[in-house]
Formats: C-alpha cells, structure tokens, sequence
C-alpha cells in the first residue's frame, strides 16, 4: 500500500510523508550526503553510489515510511527513512554492525 501526505511548515518548506512508495530523488540526496562526507571515503565515484542507493531504496521502500522536508523549488532539504524489522537489511554497510535494529 503506498501512501502521501503533505503538510506546509511555513511559506518556504513542507513536510512530506510517503509510505510504500520509492522516489528517486532521495536516493539521489542521501547520496550527495554521504559522498560530501569528509569522515567517509568511498571505491566508487557519486553515480556508481547512487546506483547503490536506488537499488537499496527500490528494496526498502515497501517496507519503509519516508520523512522528508522540500523547499518551495521542491528540492529535498531533509530526509530520514523509518524501515519495518527486517534482520536482512544491509546495516552493516552503514553502521558497521548486523546486529544494528531500529
């Protein structure tokens, strides 16, 4: 089941929740982020990632809720991902550990 709603915090962003549902543009973001990480070195270059990130999110987003702030441009500013107990979700990448749940 996919899901969206939209609330307007004030005249410059809004606050978007989307269950079930996969967009492309907060692959591309969470990305940006990571690879703009000083503390963070990568073997791969930002598209190579990005690919990582869209094939991950396409695999999470059923079982995900996406939080996100856009501006007025409609351009992600903020995004956090609330993921149903899954033991097989690839933490480890992340957090360095699989036994990491939420």
């Amino acid at each position: 089941m996919t899901e969206s709603s939209t609330i307007a915090l004030n005249d410059n962003y809004n606050f978007v929740t989307t269950k079930g549902f996969f967009q492309p543009e907060i692959s591309e973001f969470v990305a940006d982020v990571y690879f703009k990480q000083t503390n963070f070195k990568f073997c791969q270059d930002i598209n190579e990632l990005t690919i990582t990130m869209v094939k991950e999110d396409l695999e999470l987003a059923p079982k995900s809720t996406v939080f996100s702030i856009y501006n007025t441009d409609k351009v992600c500013q903020l995004t956090a991902r609330l993921i149903a107990n899954n033991l097989n979700l690839p933490f480890y990448r992340v957090f360095g550990s699989k036994k990491f749940h939420l």
